[in-house]
């Protein structure tokens, strides 16, 4: 898959709980970055102005819990078209 899902998230976000969720029934593949235990990972968030969780790295951007439906829908049609070249 050229794009990889990245989300940010803290221990106690239920909203990052349930984007995860969302995400693993419709088998959806991403990564998580726990901010609370990686440094660098916070920081980058800070200087960006995005210290609310979830943060999503999408397509070499950070984006807000806001641009997630369109990123889930961006995301399912690159799957789709991975598994469409896999049959």
């Amino acid at each position: 898959m050229a794009n990889k899902l990245k989300i940010y998230k803290t221990t106690i976000c239920a909203t990052c709980n349930t984007v995860m969720k969302r995400l693993d029934a419709a088998a959806l593949p991403y990564t998580v970055v726990n901010v609370e235990e990686d440094e660098a990972a916070a920081q980058r968030l800070k200087d960006a102005g995005m210290e609310r969780a979830p943060v999503f790295g999408w397509k070499g951007k950070l984006r807000t819990i806001a641009e997630f439906p369109t990123i889930q829908r961006e995301l399912a049609a690159e799957q789709a078209a991975l598994n469409n070249e896999e049959n």
